[in-house]
C-alpha cells in the first residue's frame, strides 16, 4: 500500500515541527558560564542589602544605640552578621536619651552575638570630650567594653597620649592604657 500525498505532507510537517522544537530547546538552554560559576560558588552572598539607613536598638521604649551607614550587607548562616563596607556611625544613649558616645569607622562588622569590629579611621568621642582614635577596635556590647591591641591615641584637654593597646568602658568614662607614650597628669580632678 502506497502512502498518500496527504499523509506524506503530515509526516514531513511533523518532522519539521519536531526539528524546530529541538533547535529551540537546545539553543534556549544555553547558560552563561559566569552564572553557572556564581551558582556553584562557595562565596557567601548577603541575604539583604540596605542603603543609607538608620537602625535603632531600643530597650523598654528607650533608644540605646543608633547605627547609621551608607551600605549594610546582612548575612545569615554560620555567623549572623551585618557588614558595613562603606562606613558606619554608632551613637550610644543613656537612660535620659542623651548622647553618651559617638563612634565612626570606615568599615565594620556587627556580629549578632553582640560584638562589633571596626576598621580604619575609628574615632570615638565620649564624656568630657575625650576622644579615641585607632585603626582597629572591638566593641563587646554585653560587657559594655571597647578594646584594641592596635596603636591608639587618646586626646583629652588638648593633650594626645599614644598607647599600643587599651580597653575602656563603652561610655568612655574609664579606660586602661597599655604601653603608653606621652604626658599623663596623675593628680587630675574628676
Amino acid at each position: 500500500m502506497k502512502p498518500s500525498n496527504i499523509s506524506i505532507k503530515i509526516y514531513q510537517s511533523f518532522i519539521a515541527t519536531l526539528f524546530g522544537v529541538a533547535i529551540l530547546v537546545f539553543t534556549s538552554c544555553e547558560n552563561d558560564v559566569k552564572e553557572i560559576q556564581l551558582m556553584n560558588s562557595k562565596e557567601e552572598l548577603p541575604q539583604m542589602e540596605l542603603y543609607d539607613f538608620e537602625l535603632f536598638f531600643t530597650e523598654k521604649n528607650l533608644i540605646k544605640y543608633k547605627i547609621s551607614a551608607h551600605q549594610a550587607l546582612s548575612y545569615e548562616g554560620k555567623e549572623n552578621k551585618l557588614l558595613f563596607p562603606k562606613g558606619v556611625q554608632l551613637i550610644t544613649y543613656n537612660k535620659m536619651g542623651e548622647i553618651v558616645t559617638e563612634s565612626q569607622a570606615d568599615s565594620a562588622v556587627y556580629f549578632k552575638n553582640n560584638k562589633l569590629l571596626a576598621y580604619q579611621n575609628v574615632r570615638i568621642i565620649g564624656k568630657n570630650n575625650r576622644e579615641l582614635q585607632t585603626n582597629f577596635l572591638t566593641w563587646d556590647e554585653k560587657k559594655k567594653m571597647f578594646h584594641t591591641t592596635d596603636t591608639a591615641y587618646i586626646i583629652r584637654n588638648g593633650k594626645k597620649i599614644q598607647t599600643i593597646g587599651m580597653e575602656a568602658k563603652d561610655d568612655f568614662s574609664t579606660y586602661k592604657l597599655f604601653d603608653i607614650t606621652g604626658k599623663i597628669e596623675l593628680n587630675e580632678n574628676r
